[in-house]
C-alpha cells in the first residue's frame, strides 16, 4: 500500500525502487477505480481526484529519476506520467533524455515528437520523426505509419499542407489497418477541406475500406 511505501521511504529515502513502486500504486488506483479508492486524494479538494493521483505518480517517478538520472526506464516513467497529465513540455524533456540513452528506439522518438507537437513545438518534432523513419525504414508497414501521421500533423500545423498530405498518403499506402490509419484519414479529410476540396470522394472510399460496417461513410 501507499502507506507502507511512505514508511519505507522515510526509513530509506535513497532507494529508487520504493518511489517506482509508489508511482505504480497510484497508477493502479487510476486503472482500477471500481476496486480501489486512494483515501488521501479522495479527501483533498484542491484538484480533481484523478489529477491528484497523476501528480502523486509523477512526483514519485521524478524522485526515482533524480536518483538514477542515467536510467532510461526512469526517464520514460516520468515522461509517461507527465504526458498523462498533459504536461507536454515536461514529457518532451524526459522523452528526449531517454532518447539520448536509447538512440535507436523509434518508439521513443515518436513519443517525443508527439509530446512536442502537443506542446506546440512543431518544428522541433519534424527532425525526431525523420530519425524515427530512418530507424524503421519508411516502407515498414507496421512501424512507420504513426511517424508519418505525426509528421503530417506537424506539417499541417505550420501551414505546409501539401507536404502534410504527402506524408499522410505515404502512411496510407503502406496498407496497415489500425487506429493510426483512422487518424490519418480524418486528418486528410480536414486538410482537403482547408484546401477547398468540395467533395472528398477519396476520403469516403478509404473510410469504407477501413470500416465497411460504418453507415456514416456511405
Amino acid at each position: 500500500t501507499v502507506e507502507k511505501l511512505d514508511k519505507a521511504i522515510k526509513l530509506a529515502p535513497g532507494v529508487p525502487y520504493y518511489y517506482n513502486n509508489r508511482a505504480q500504486a497510484f497508477l493502479a488506483y487510476q486503472l482500477q477505480p471500481e476496486i480501489f479508492i486512494e483515501p488521501d486524494c479522495n479527501q483533498q479538494t484542491d484538484v480533481p481526484y484523478w489529477v491528484c493521483l497523476g501528480i502523486e505518480s509523477l512526483e514519485s517517478n521524478q524522485e526515482a529519476a533524480d536518483q538514477q538520472p542515467f536510467n532510461y526506464r526512469a526517464q520514460l516513467a516520468v515522461a509517461n506520467s507527465a504526458f498523462n497529465l498533459r504536461l507536454y513540455e515536461l514529457a518532451a524533456e524526459s522523452y528526449y533524455k531517454a532518447s539520448t540513452m536509447l538512440p535507436n528506439s523509434w518508439v521513443i522518438r515518436n513519443d517525443l515528437a508527439e509530446s512536442q507537437i502537443n506542446a506546440g513545438l512543431h518544428e522541433k518534432a519534424l527532425p525526431e520523426l525523420d530519425r524515427s523513419l530512418a530507424i524503421t525504414g519508411i516502407s515498414d508497414h507496421s512501424r512507420s505509419p504513426k511517424a508519418l501521421y505525426l509528421k503530417g500533423k506537424a506539417l499541417r500545423e505550420i501551414g505546409r499542407l501539401d507536404d502534410a498530405k504527402s506524408s499522410l498518403n505515404q502512411g496510407l499506402s503502406l496498407g496497415y489497418t489500425s487506429e493510426v490509419t483512422t487518424n490519418i484519414l480524418a486528418l486528410l479529410h480536414e486538410i482537403n477541406t482547408e484546401l477547398g476540396v468540395a467533395q472528398d470522394i477519396g476520403y469516403f472510399d478509404r473510410a469504407i475500406s477501413q470500416t465497411p460496417q460504418d453507415p456514416v461513410a456511405y
